[in-house]
């Protein structure tokens, strides 16, 4: 140990430099595949200014990735930041006391999987469950899930030999 204590480097949180920030989340936008002409709005910018960040570098980081893959346009919009982090973001279904777990749950799958124009894939990618996972919540749910289904058709859905089982 007191061979590798030599010298101690303090490097301050980000919480501590907030206005590294943009330039973060500048350098993270160019070394992502397809997020360079991404460009990130003011009050955006100021919501990621505001936060604490209390994961540093690294949540920033993710958070930029998230928004790339949230983002259906080149503009990164307050809308395409993690609720978690940001309350501002949160909807009229969030912190209601008196939902069910099962229906914040149904709600939230529903409103990624809109976000995402019905694209399963991309919406069980922003979820961080499986593609497999996704169809056996929505076939819980009553959802179709068929090519001629709506906002969520475009891909084919299990089979009923395919559907995992609910737990």
């Amino acid at each position: 140990y007191y061979r590798l204590n030599t010298v101690v480097l303090r490097t301050p949180s980000l919480r501590e430099r907030r206005e590294d920030i943009p330039l973060l989340v500048e350098y993270f936008l160019k070394r992502l595949p397809g997020a360079s002409v991404k460009v990130v709005s003011d009050e955006t910018m100021r919501l990621l200014q505001a936060y604490a960040w209390p994961g540093n570098v690294r949540e920033l980081r993710n958070t930029v990735e998230r928004f790339v893959i949230l983002a259906d346009g080149d503009d990164i919009e307050p809308k395409h930041l993690p609720v978690d982090a940001f309350p501002s973001r949160r909807s009229a279904h969030d912190g209601d006391p008196t939902l069910t777990l099962a229906e914040v749950e149904r709600h939230h799958i529903l409103r990624v999987l809109e976000a995402q124009h019905g694209n399963k894939t991309r919406a069980a990618q922003v979820l961080g469950i499986m593609k497999s996972t996704l169809y056996a919540k929505l076939h819980e749910y009553g959802v179709p899930v068929g090519k001629d289904s709506g906002i969520l058709g475009g891909e084919q859905g299990p089979t009923e030999t395919q559907t995992p089982k609910s737990a």
